[in-house]
């Protein structure tokens, strides 16, 4: 029963976040002071691993109940996220150093139509030693 009205409750919250984000770019992330993109890139990667806990809620019947096989489905779906999680690598590197790579990729005026969590990623798999970031940059100013 408490699932009905949580869902849609969700699904509100993240379309006003998505409404809300619309406007997070690079020209937005350049006004904020040093204090505030820390605090955003700490919400962001709460964000995810939040996001990534929310999405077990599928494993439960509608009365938030233990199905049969929730156990094995709430493990199928941590692993799979937990995987993508830990090779991008949101919990290996400190908030001021990806404000710094941000900044950076921002620094490039191409850059600017760039959503901040598009960018976060790029700089992230650029810490990480990936290759093909500027073919991926590339893409996503096409796309903004």
């Amino acid at each position: 029963m408490k699932i009905k009205y949580m869902l849609p409750a969700l699904l509100l919250a993240f379309t006003s976040t998505i409404t809300i984000a619309a406007g997070r770019d690079g020209a937005w992330w350049l006004q904020l002071n040093a204090t505030e993109k820390i605090f955003y890139v700490t919400g962001l990667t709460d964000g995810v691993m939040v996001g990534g806990s929310l999405i077990t809620m599928n494993c439960y019947a509608e009365d938030s109940s233990w199905k049969e096989d929730t156990a094995k489905c709430i493990s199928e779906h941590s692993t799979a996220f937990a995987d993508g999680f830990n090779r991008i690598g949101y919990n290996r590197r400190s908030p001021a150093n990806i404000v710094a790579g941000i900044d950076i990729l921002y620094s490039d005026y191409k850059n600017i139509n760039i959503p901040v969590s598009n960018a976060m990623t790029q700089v992230i798999r650029g810490m990480n030693g990936e290759s093909n970031l500027e073919e991926t940059l590339e893409r996503l100013r096409k796309l903004n």
